[in-house]
């Protein structure tokens, strides 16, 4: 239990939410999620299947992004290389959408 609490707020951390704005996307009182932190209470099975699927979605989510944007430093890398220019809102897309190509 103390494991997923500690995977949780470290997750907060990463993300840089405040605990309010985790409680909020959890659907629990700011006091609630203030409790499972500092160990004074412990959340229901419910509370904790829903963790652990924000923390997995939430996981992924960073991952995704993280390949994104270096697919967007090695095209604009390249097209830097090659003299070319492109507006920063097209390479955005074209990463994206080459990573869309790698889930397919």
């Amino acid at each position: 239990m103390a494991e997923v609490i500690e995977q949780l707020k470290a997750l907060r951390q990463a993300k840089r939410w405040t605990q309010e704005e985790l409680a909020g996307q959890l659907g629990v009182a700011l006091r609630t999620l203030q409790r499972w932190e500092g160990g004074k209470t412990q959340p229901s099975d419910m509370s904790l299947r829903f963790l652990r699927d924000l923390e997995e979605k939430v996981g992924r989510r960073i991952s995704e992004e993280e390949i994104i944007r270096r697919i967007f430093r090695e095209l604009s890398l390249t097209l830097h290389g090659r003299s070319v220019t492109w507006p920063e809102e097209e390479v955005q897309a074209l990463a994206e959408r080459v990573y869309g190509l790698t889930k397919e």
